[in-house]
């Protein structure tokens, strides 16, 4: 399929902070479940060998499962009584909520040089945190009931309160430009009490160009690198930090758009 990836997983920004607290209890909340898994995974295999041929997947008409956040892991327990056959498996939901409808269009140079990634910004708003994992993203097929795969995403630890993007394609109907001019020396001297001081910098300026597709508005966050001992002078307004990145946000109208960050 067209324009389908699976990209790389968000770290988030740096205004959102992960105690070490969380961070560990979310990596032993990890562990166990992997754990978890390979010991239901051999006791299912005994099942099986004894049990007839199962029939098609059922999903199960109960609410959400109630979450409960403990030291050392996140347990999720379903509050409706189920049945389940031998042979059979259960699909439960764990999280009943509203997703985000607003795309964000995340341009990452290190994924597509051209085109940015179809993205929403997930908030984690259950007050349980969450394990990472891969998410498949649906939309309305315009059928009664009908949805549409648009493409994976990887969900990392997102802890309760948090925010993260998570892309899922590349829009290969929105274009995007950059054009990084050359590195210019900047020498600057001053004289105090018959004391000469030279400053020496350097500035580097990168121009985006965004072009959405006719009649469409789109916003837009441009992953632009950090360089060592480099300060980000332009755009000064609205600017994200990840641990290797500044995202820059560009709202684009139906036609192309310009956006001039400079580093000095």
């Amino acid at each position: 399929m067209a324009g389908r990836v699976l990209p790389l997983v968000d770290g988030g920004a740096m205004a959102s902070v992960i105690t070490e607290d969380q961070r560990e209890t979310l990596l032993r909340s990890a562990d166990e479940g992997d754990r978890m898994l390979s010991d239901m995974a051999m006791e299912e295999s005994f099942a099986l060998m004894e049990a007839p041929a199962p029939r098609p997947t059922q999903i199960a008409a109960v609410d959400a499962a109630t979450g409960g956040e403990a030291a050392t892991q996140v347990v999720f327990r379903i509050d409706e009584p189920v049945t389940v056959a031998s042979g059979q498996s259960l699909s439960v939901p764990v999280i009943s909520s509203v997703p985000p409808d607003e795309m964000i269009a995340l341009y990452q140079l290190l994924v597509s040089a051209s085109h940015p990634l179809a993205a929403v910004e997930l908030s984690n708003d259950i007050g349980l945190g969450l394990t990472g994992g891969v998410l498949a993203i649906y939309e309305p097929s315009g059928v009664a009931g009908g949805q549409t795969l648009v493409g994976d995403a990887r969900l990392g630890m997102l802890p309760a309160g948090d925010q993260q993007l998570v892309s899922f394609a590349l829009d290969q109907n929105t274009l995007v430009h950059c054009d990084d001019s050359d590195t210019e020396t900047i020498t600057m001297a001053t004289i105090d009490r018959g004391v000469m001081t030279l400053t020496v910098s350097q500035r580097s300026t990168s121009v985006y160009a965004d072009e959405a597709p006719a009649g469409r508005e789109l916003d837009v966050l441009i992953e632009h690198g950090k360089f060592y001992d480099w300060d980000l002078v332009e755009p000064a307004d609205g600017v994200e930090s990840t641990e290797t990145h500044f995202r820059l946000p560009l709202f684009v109208p139906p036609r192309p758009g310009r956006l001039k960050p400079s580093l000095l």
